[in-house]
């Protein structure tokens, strides 16, 4: 079983893709837990130096941590080698790369427009949607046969737990939106009775998400952290 790759923005692909499966634990082993799947941090490698950097960017003040950023970039990259193996290497005066940042930080701004509309509207995770994601990740360790084949899953895909577990909780939240701007309200509604949206309603509900996720995006205030330039292709582990 491998860990999924990159789906860039399309949050209503990956909620639906998550399996879910129920874990129950204390504290002390969702600790204990947390410590077994630590991994090295991300790096940047300045020739034979590896440097470990705070954060990449701040976005409307929170800071990004490089591996969050990792994530986004080498998996975009992936994609884009995977439809043209020289297409980097054909970036002669940068604007490939430069585009490729580009589209980075619009993924990032996303996530974080997503999580700021939740918070606007109020919207939090359950205790048991938090553990669902537990469930997930160790359903995820007993398919692959160890913690140290997850992470290595994670690795493969450029994933930490901690990223894994920020993807599940984008996902519970673009859901939770959804839900919030396009489900009745009318709790005498008899759901058996109520006729289901067609598939061009809810593309149509999904067109009008994705506008507001983006316009809230675009209002995001971005400030780069000082290794910000030093990130590239060749540079980032």
């Amino acid at each position: 079983m491998k860990i999924r790759r990159y789906q860039p923005l399309k949050w209503v692909a990956l909620f639906t893709l998550l399996g879910i499966v129920c874990l129950l634990g204390t504290v002390a082993c969702k600790v204990n837990q947390q410590n077994q799947y630590e991994m090295e941090p991300a790096f940047l490698k300045i020739g034979e130096k590896k440097i470990f950097i705070h954060y990449v960017v701040k976005i409307d003040g929170k800071e990004v941590p490089l591996e969050e950023y990792r994530y986004h970039f080498l998996n975009m990259k992936d994609t884009t080698e995977n439809e043209d193996k020289t297409y980097f290497s054909n970036d002669n005066d940068g604007s490939l790369h430069r585009r490729l940042k580009s589209d980075t930080l619009t993924a990032l701004k996303e996530v974080y427009a997503i999580e700021k509309l939740a918070k606007e509207n109020h919207l939090t995770l359950s205790q048991q949607e938090e553990e669902k994601i537990d469930s997930d990740i160790e359903n995820q360790v007993t398919s692959l046969g160890s913690v140290s084949a997850y992470k290595k899953a994670l690795q493969e895909s450029y994933m930490t737990n901690d990223i894994y577990r920020k993807i599940w909780k984008t996902t519970f939240y673009y859901e939770k939106l959804y839900q919030h701007y396009f489900s009745s309200d009318d709790k005498t509604t008899d759901y058996e009775t109520l006729e289901q949206p067609s598939e061009e309603e809810i593309t149509e509900n999904e067109i009008k998400l994705q506008a507001m996720i983006s316009k809230t995006a675009d209002s995001l205030i971005v400030e780069y952290g000082p290794e910000y330039d030093l990130i590239s292709i060749d540079t980032l582990f």
